[in-house]
Order: structure tokens, then C-alpha cells, then sequence
């Protein structure tokens, strides 16, 4: 049910206000069309970051050339005042009003009438490309960056404020809309999961970079940044492969070409990922992601130190001629989280460490089997905390099992069994990915990849 609120004009100018009681008062949320929310396409939610509640009657929203008052629009879903930690939607059929996908909200406290006193402004954002009026005073008054927005969400998404105590337009993300409820996007969930090279194609690139959403929401990318010494593209100036959409799906992947990725092909390079609203690369607060092979000088190794994503020095090996440099743990960060495996873009990276049906004793361990890639011969290690019965089998990439390596009891500690691409026969198998599995007491299991290169 809407409500619409009224007061009288003389009642607001006469108002007393005290602008720093409202300073937890923020825009927490942005939809626009195609964000249908209690019938409207067209809404702004606050939140009330304070431990006490505020009524917001009198505050003042604005977007050139409309300044409406909070007071004249219709409030959905909720009351005019906002509990602690709580929300308040209100619909603006004016917000963009000319569906240019560009606009600025703006929230003051009242007794400005052009919007120019910064000491009243509450809070601020603006989305798009075009001039905004108020754009110095957001500035002057310490919430945004002269020139900065945040790109238009695309459709069925809205934009969301990712950190409530920390203005600007870093903090802005495109995600699945949640009115009158917590932004689910408490950290930009993208990771640069995979980094392609030449001798290894997909949908006609030989250079490129897959991100991977790791959130439990839709999430639009566009506006991240991609960074590689000397050139700087946007994410959504790169071609997305395979039909990708710069809206990935919780869990998806974006696969995107990116020629200019060591473009003197010396087998040197870096990746960095960046939040919008950075222009030198220099903001460690802006940096969600980073990562450089070889062993040149990095002009961002620096940030990504400081934003501790990496260590100083610290690089991955280029791969072989027709690998890819894969992430191994998507929640962790460093050097020593990348290897070398066949290229896997579009899908789950498929060396990582898979655990099932339980938990796993504290040393019960898998490890990597070395070398990798192999010919003709690899050792495969692991350690068990206790004593039980260990099968340690061999399978194709069809799930079909291979060999055995041992089945049998085994006492606790660390064991090795080297593998000599035969199968159970004795037959010599041919070149591609195998992977071997752990398993103890039929509870226990883990599995990694190895590759047999001839």
C-alpha cells in the first residue's frame, strides 16, 4: 500500500533542522526502468545508518531539472520513519525523467532551495555520463569526485551502495535489486579467474580474460576496469566470447578478448581489476583483483601490495604453449594461488581441490603432483592424519577409472605412489588431462588434475 505524505511549505521553512542529525541517513539503493518495485520503475531507497530512528519527512531529493521533496512522494512499502538499520522506498517518476540513463539523487536537508549550500547536503551519487549541476557541491561537500558516476545499471538490475559508512562513486555497484532489504553486495563479488594466451583459442581470441562472479546474486561489471601496462580498456569496451552478457549470473564466468594482453608478446604482463572511478591505477581502494606473470617491472604491483591482493616481487611462471593460467581458490589471493592447467574458459577452473561427503581431518591431504605437466612419469604425495583403508585411483575426463595406485589399509603419514601413464592393463594412454582421487574410509575424498603432455 503507498502512502503519500504531506506537509505543509510554511512548515518546512519554518522547521528547525539540525543537518547532523541526519547524517546516518543515506541513498542506499537506485532503481530505475525495468525495476518494477510495488508497481514502480522508478524508486530510491534510504537507509537509516544510525542507532536511533529518523523521520524524514522534511529531507529534500533532487535531479535536474525536478527537486522534489521526500515529502511529495509516494512511499512504498513503508513509514516516513526509518528505524535503526531500517529502509524507506519512495517512488520518483521523475528520477530520469527523459530515460537517458542519466541522472543525479541528491538528498538534503531542508532550507535550500538551488541546491548549491553543501553544508545541507546529506548525501549524493549520479549515474550516467552527462553534466550534472550539482556535481561541485557533492564535492565541496566531501561525497563524491568532480566528474565521477557511476555507469547506468542494465536492464532488471539496480544500483546498489556496497559500503554505508564510506561516500563516493567506488562504492556503487549494478546488482540484483533488494528494496527495503540489506545490499547483498557487501564486497564486489568478481574475480579474475583465468588469463589466455596465444596458442590457446576460444571463440576466435587468443588473448583473453575470464572473470568469474563468486556472489549468490546477478551481478553487471560494466564500468569495472581492466588494467594492463600501457593500456587501460574498460570491461565493457572488451569483446565478450561465447555470446557472454556483462550481467553475469551468480556463479557464471565472462570470458573477454582482450588483444592488447602483453601486447609485445615477451610472455609479460598484468592484470589488475578495478571498482569505476579510477583513472591512474593508483587507488589500492579501488583494486578488487590483481595478478602478473613474468618477471618485468609491474607499475601496479605496488597497489596490489597495498590493497593485499599480492606480494612484492611475486609473479607466476608464463604457462606452456597451450595452457592457461587458471585461479585455483576463489577465495584467496597471491601468486602461489595460480597454476598452469588446459584452459577451462566459460567453466569452473578444474584443477581446485574438491572435498566431499564430510568433513576432512586436519591433515588429510591431496597434494599436487609433480611434475605438472608430465612424460612420462609423475609422483602423486599426500598425508593422512590416521590409519584407515586409502584407495588412490586414476580417471579420464569421462569419469572412466584408469588405474589403481594402491587399495588397501595404510597407516597414518605421508605416502607417495608415482604414476607411469599405464592403465590398469599396462597400456601406454594417450596425451590430455587424468585426474586422481583420494578417498579414505569410503568417507573421505579429494581430487585433483594432472596433465600427460607427450
Amino acid at each position: 500500500m503507498k502512502k503519500l505524505i504531506r506537509i505543509t511549505t510554511a512548515f518546512a521553512l519554518f522547521f528547525v533542522f539540525n543537518t547532523s542529525a541526519f547524517a546516518q541517513i543515506r541513498i542506499n539503493e537506485v532503481g530505475t526502468n525495468g525495476v518494477d518495485f510495488e508497481g514502480a520503475t522508478k524508486w530510491v531507497e534510504l537507509y537509516n545508518a544510525g542507532d536511533t530512528e529518523e523521520n524524514v519527512s522534511n529531507l529534500i531529493f533532487c535531479d535536474f531539472p525536478q527537486y522534489p521533496a521526500i515529502n511529495s512522494l509516494a512511499v512504498l512499502a513503508g513509514d516516513v520513519t526509518i528505524p535503526a538499520g531500517g529502509y524507506l522506498v519512495v517512488s520518483w517518476a521523475t528520477l530520469d525523467n527523459d530515460n537517458d540513463g542519466d541522472a543525479e539523487v541528491g538528498l538534503y536537508a531542508a532550507g535550500t532551495g538551488d541546491f548549491g549550500d553543501e553544508s545541507l547536503m546529506l548525501d549524493y551519487m549520479q549515474y550516467g555520463t552527462g553534466d550534472h549541476a550539482r556535481d561541485g557541491t557533492a564535492e565541496d561537500a566531501g561525497l563524491w569526485v568532480d566528474g565521477a558516476f557511476v555507469p547506468a545499471a542494465g536492464a532488471g538490475l539496480s544500483l546498489q551502495f556496497v559500503d554505508n559508512g564510506t561516500p563516493g562513486v567506488g562504492n556503487w555497484v549494478a546488482a540484483t535489486p533488494t528494496p527495503n532489504a540489506e545490499n547483498p553486495t557487501a564486497e564486489v563479488p568478481i574475480r579474475i579467474s583465468e588469463i589466455g594466451f596465444d596458442g590457446v583459442d576460444f571463440d576466435g581470441a587468443t588473448k583473453w580474460v575470464e572473470l568469474q562472479n563468486t556472489g549468490d546474486t546477478d551481478f553487471d561489471i560494466t564500468g569495472l576496469i581492466l588494467c594492463d601496462f600501457p593500456d587501460y580498456p574498460t570491461v565493457h569496451g572488451l569483446t565478450a566470447l561465447d555470446g557472454g552478457s556483462a550481467i553475469i549470473p551468480a556463479g557464471g564466468f565472462l570470458v573477454v578478448a582482450w588483444p592488447n594482453l602483453d601486447a609485445d608478446d615477451d610472455g609479460d604482463a598484468e592484470v589488475g581489476l578495478y571498482n569505476v572511478g579510477t583513472a591512474d591505477f593508483d587507488d589500492a581502494g579501488l583494486m578488487l583483483d590483481y595478478m602478473q606473470y613474468g618477471e618485468a617491472n609491474h607499475r601496479r604491483e605496488g597497489t596490489a601490495v597495498t590493497a593485499g591482493v599480492w606480494e612484492t616481487g611475486a609473479f607466476v611462471a608464463a604457462p606452456a604453449s597451450g595452457l592457461s593460467l587458471q585461479l585455483v581458490d576463489n577465495a584467496a589471493t597471491g601468486v602461489a594461488n595460480w597454476v598452469s592447467a588446459p584452459a577451462t574458459p566459460n567453466a569452473e577452473n578444474n584443477m581446485a581441490t574438491s572435498i566431499e561427503e564430510g568433513e576432512t581431518p586436519d591433515v588429510f591431504a591431496l597434494h599436487a603432483n609433480f611434475p605438472n605437466p608430465f612424460n612420462p612419469t609423475t609422483t602423486i604425495s599426500y598425508d593422512l592424519e590416521r590409519a584407515g583403508q586409502v584407495a588412490l585411483e586414476v580417471y579420464d575426463m569421462l569419469g572412466q577409472r584408469v588405474t589403481s595406485l594402491f587399495n588397501g589399509g595404510q597407516a597414518a603419514g605421508s605416502h607417495a605412489y608415482a604414476w607411469d601413464g599405464r592403465d590398469a592393463r599396462g597400456n601406454v594412454v594417450s596425451s590430455g588431462v587424468y585426474f586422481y582421487r583420494l578417498t579414505l574410509d569410503g568417507n573421505f575424498s579429494q581430487s585433483r588434475v594432472m596433465t600427460l603432455l607427450k
